[in-house]
């Protein structure tokens, strides 16, 4: 079938301004809403952004509020750790206190007479002892005792310095040993008390007496030399 248009030409450009017309409508319609939505979107940004700088205010807030009661957990901590390290420390001084106050009895026992400590100190695994004397003998004797005592291995003498206090030759000497501390093992306040039959200590007059004897020198030297060590 053969269709013919008879609507005059003026009609025929009417029809095709009215559908250009539409074509640029449905453009700006769209640009417009691409704006609506972008706008609606940033809105919704910025919206998100305050409420995060909101909460990031009042979480700095609770920081400032609760920086105190940080510290003085902090410092608790810290108490608590050094109260820990006293304790520890406590128990292992107690946990050693019977062998302590056995090598203490021992060590008493072998000093000779007439010998004074400067010096008795655990260093690391070792036990280091200086004092002077009058006698290079009374050193010897007590290097010997050492070496014979069930308490101490690996004795050392380190020197022996000779010197003079008040007009008398004194030696002075430093020693060093191990100490056996499975030795000393036993009930903490343990003591050993002499009992009827055993040798007794000499009075101290008597021994006084004897180590001016073996000296050499008399009463008031003696006194003065005793003056100088103290």
């Amino acid at each position: 079938m053969i269709r013919i248009n008879l609507l005059p030409p003026e009609l025929k450009k009417k029809k095709k301004s009215a559908i250009i017309d539409r074509f640029f409508f449905y453009i700006i319609l769209g640009i417009i809403a691409e704006c609506i939505l972008l706008f609606l979107v940033s809105l919704g940004q910025k919206t998100e952004i305050d409420n995060l700088e909101i909460r990031l205010a009042q979480t700095k807030d609770e920081i400032t509020k609760y920086r105190a009661q940080i510290a003085l957990v902090n410092e608790l901590g810290k108490l608590k750790d050094s109260i820990q390290g006293r304790m520890n420390a406590l128990q292992t001084l107690e946990s050693q206190r019977p062998i302590w106050i056995k090598v203490l009895q021992d060590f008493s026992k072998i000093s000779p007479d007439f010998l004074w400590y400067r010096k008795f100190a655990e260093i690391g695994d070792r036990l280091e002892f200086e004092g002077i004397s009058f006698s290079i003998k009374n050193i010897a004797t007590l290097l010997v005792r050492l070496m014979k005592s069930e308490f101490y291995t690996n004795v050392s003498l380190v020197y022996i310095q000779k010197g003079e206090l008040s007009g008398f030759t004194t030696y002075s000497f430093r020693m060093t040993a191990d100490m056996i501390k499975t030795a000393g093992e036993g009930v903490p306040g343990e003591f050993s008390v002499p009992v009827s039959g055993e040798q007794q200590a000499e009075p101290p007059g008597k021994l006084v007496a004897k180590g001016r004897k073996a000296l050499g020198v008399d009463r008031n030297e003696a006194k003065s030399a005793m003056e100088a060590l103290q």
